[in-house]
């Protein structure tokens, strides 16, 4: 067997042939005990990204919907802040027309109370300036009476009484 490199004798090939089914025992064994549990945690991990990426989805849709919402309910209150200030506005006008209002009113039932108050003194006034009158009156009636005198005294007292009339105050 000299000239030969290889050469094939039963020794040979049965060691070729163990050396094969302990290739594979030991590819199954690795197989069995290393490839399928590391598939299966690669696996394992994948789903578990896979679900904690769904989930982050879910939780960034959770969160544009609550964003949405409180836009919305901010928007709802700002609308009834708005409302609320206007009608506040409106009731503040008509609380200050009421109480023009009523100032008014009160002012002309005063103007009408004091004119009232004027037109009874002017009255009274008046009737103070006739009985001041019928007094004097009776005083120069008297007098005439009472000095039965000529004609010229007659008209001298007439005139001293006019003066005397004249000079007081005359309050119409």
């Amino acid at each position: 067997m000299e000239g030969k490199i290889l050469t094939l004798n039963f020794d040979m090939l049965l060691e070729i042939i163990v050396q094969l089914v302990n290739t594979f025992i030991l590819f199954f064994a690795v197989t069995k005990l290393l490839y399928k549990p590391a598939v299966k945690m690669l696996n394992n991990r994948q789903e578990r990204i896979k679900n904690d990426i769904e989930s982050a989805k879910k939780s960034k849709e959770d969160a544009e919907e609550l964003k949405k919402e409180y836009e919305e309910k901010l928007s709802g209150i700002k609308k009834e802040s708005d409302r609320i200030l206007d009608e506040t506005h409106k009731k503040a006008t008509d609380n200050e027309m009421q109480i023009i209002k009523e100032a008014r009113e009160e002012s002309d039932a005063l103007k009408k109370k004091t004119q009232s108050d004027i037109e009874k003194y002017k009255e009274q006034v008046k009737d103070d300036i006739r009985r001041e009158v019928i007094d004097v009156a009776t005083v120069m009636a008297r007098k005439i009476v009472a000095e039965s005198l000529d004609e010229q005294r007659k008209q001298e007292l007439l005139d001293e009484s006019i003066r005397e009339m004249e000079n007081l105050k005359w309050l119409v």
